[in-house]
């Protein structure tokens, strides 16, 4: 292994490395701007302070925008690199959105294995937002390739444009652990709450899931969770005027008093939901239950958190592990801090058990 190898590695494997969005950090905005103007402003010297001022403001008010966004990594709170999405990034293609940008290390941390973490961190946050493939231009040769980039063609400018296929692989397993609770209070009260505690609004779509399990399960000799522990479901996740579509199967490791251990997911991307419907009922499945709710997602100091609106239904707050708070212990133990209008008797509320119960006349 040579010394470059090593150095990826302890990188890799480096506790005090952060990725954060920049929302979250506002304080190196203008870190942040001065690095971009320094890297890449025609005459950067020319006008320095009072550019470097608007590329401040102007960053500031991009992390309003849903369509933007910006991570930065960090070593025991050094500013290490950060990267981008961007709407438009190419006067000559309008039409290509969105855009892989600024991705920069600074040059004591190059050669570490840092701008590894930013990309993945960066496509992560794409895929996440329900993109099908990212676009980047760069003067570059034979370097994003390793990333998965692929040549298109070359700019007008001189710069080749690449597109990176982020559902290239079209089967995908999670794996994070989560609590869900229930909320004390109506829809219009825990929105104001939570926006007077001054979480900041980062995302909001609605699910509709349609689950299937086989028509010879014998559903009456069968407990609700054993159920759905053989379900497939249909899933139509709508952000904005994207949509996902695709099969998941859950599975859930569920001791004897209802605590989720660990959980994982398995999911297909469909082009197709009624498509998928036939091929389900043509091998032997039937539709059981249908689950409609519109989810709204805030962020504050790291610590997320998903208000669920479940139609017809109940009112949650569901809080996935990250790596800040990667534990059942530390998410609860934040929850209780922040003081929301909560049910705390339960903190694996069951969703789709519950549904499944009402439709089946069950307690």
């Amino acid at each position: 292994m040579n010394k470059s190898q090593e150095n990826i590695i302890d990188t890799l494997t480096d506790k005090t490395i952060q990725i954060f969005n920049l929302k979250e950090k506002e304080e190196y905005i203008k870190e942040v701007a001065t690095l971009e103007h320094e890297e890449w402003a025609e005459n950067p010297e020319e006008n320095k302070k009072e550019r470097i001022e608007r590329k401040t403001n102007k960053i500031k008010n991009n992390l309003s925008n849903k369509d933007f966004g910006k991570l930065i990594l960090l070593k025991n709170e050094d500013l290490v690199g950060f990267i981008s999405i961007f709407p438009n990034d190419c006067d000559e293609c309008p039409e290509l959105t969105p855009w892989y940008a600024t991705m920069y290390i600074k040059k004591k941390y190059r050669g570490k294995g840092y701008s590894k973490i930013l990309n993945e961190s960066i496509l992560n946050e794409a895929k996440k937002r329900g993109y099908k493939e990212i676009f980047l231009k760069t003067e570059l040769s034979n370097y994003y390739e390793k990333f998965g980039a692929i040549y298109i063609r070359k700019l007008k400018t001189g710069e080749k444009l690449y597109k990176i296929e982020l559902w290239k692989e079209k089967i995908m397993e999670t794996q994070r652990n989560e609590i869900t609770v229930k909320i004390n209070a109506t829809m219009e009260e825990i929105h104001k709450i939570i926006k007077e505690k001054e979480y900041e609004e980062i995302d909001k779509f609605s699910l509709n899931d349609t689950y299937f399990i086989l028509e010879n399960l014998d559903i009456e000799k069968i407990s609700t969770r054993e159920i759905l522990a053989k379900a497939l479901i249909i899933r139509r996740i709508k952000r904005g005027e994207k949509i996902i579509k695709q099969i998941t199967f859950k599975i859930k490791n569920i001791d004897s008093k209802g605590n989720i251990l660990s959980q994982k997911s398995i999911n297909c991307e469909i082009k197709s939901i009624e498509d998928a419907k036939k091929l389900l009922q043509a091998i032997g499945y039937r539709e059981i239950m249908n689950i409609k709710e519109n989810d709204t997602e805030y962020r504050k100091n790291g610590f997320q958190l998903a208000i669920k609106d479940i139609i017809n239904g109940d009112k949650l707050i569901e809080i996935e592990e990250n790596e800040k708070y990667d534990t059942i212990e530390k998410i609860i133990k934040e929850l209780e801090k922040q003081n929301i209008p909560i049910f705390t008797d339960n903190y694996f509320v069951k969703k789709a058990e519950i549904e499944l119960n009402k439709i089946l006349n069950r307690k």
